[in-house]
């Protein structure tokens, strides 16, 4: 079973054949070790589920322990990664020694 046969396990999936391609390419030398995609890629991931309901007709309330939890682990994901984006953003945008 490969990346493209995922039958019906969807992200999960694809977050494990996205994982598997830059372990590859980071062998290789072709990708750097910072993983600035994984938080990104985690929030869509968790999101998912509540956007999909919510485009069902399911009433937002129907699951409040898992969306507590979710949205909780959200928060906690997002303030991570704007706080990496603010501390990296010199790096980004070219500035020497941004370290």
């Amino acid at each position: 079973m490969g990346c493209g046969d995922a039958r019906g396990t969807g992200a999960p999936a694809t977050a494990v054949c996205t994982l598997a391609i830059r372990v590859g390419l980071r062998a290789r030398g072709v990708v750097s070790t910072a993983p600035r995609w994984l938080p990104p890629t985690i929030f869509f991931l968790v999101a998912t589920p509540i956007v999909r309901g919510l485009r069902a007709g399911e009433a937002i309330l129907a699951h409040p322990i898992a969306l507590l939890l979710r949205a909780t682990f959200l928060a906690l994901l997002a303030t991570g990664w704007v706080s990496l984006l603010r501390d990296q953003l010199p790096c980004f945008l070219g500035v020497p020694n941004c370290d």
